[in-house]
């Protein structure tokens, strides 16, 4: 099984990889079982090295998965606004169209 854990495992990053490229909201779950599968395989083979590396991406997925699964959270996977006083940032595009200018019409008596 220890020859097998290794692919499981690649294959499972790639997977979690591609979910949060894609907004999912399981991503970071797979990503958390995945973190599972390394430690097994740590302790297993004595890779003593990667525990920091483990350790820091039990936190990482853990948070992303909580903040993604919050209603705020949910709302940045789906790419909406925040809240209504957290303004929609401009594309690119719509930075550098000009603006149109605003003249006021004066007014002959």
């Amino acid at each position: 099984m220890s020859d097998k854990l290794p692919w499981l495992m690649s294959a499972l990053t790639i997977w979690m990889t591609l979910l949060a490229g894609n907004k999912h909201k399981s991503a970071w779950l797979v990503g958390l079982v995945n973190q599972a599968l390394w430690l097994i395989w740590i302790i297993a083979v004595g890779a003593w090295g990667l525990l920091p590396m483990n350790a820091a991406l039990w936190i990482v997925y853990g948070r992303n998965h909580l903040r993604w699964t919050s209603e705020q959270g949910t709302e940045v996977a789906l790419g909406k606004r925040l809240s209504p006083k957290d303004p929609q940032p401009e594309t690119a595009v719509e930075a550098l169209r000009p603006r149109p200018a605003h003249s006021q019409a004066t007014v002959q008596s």
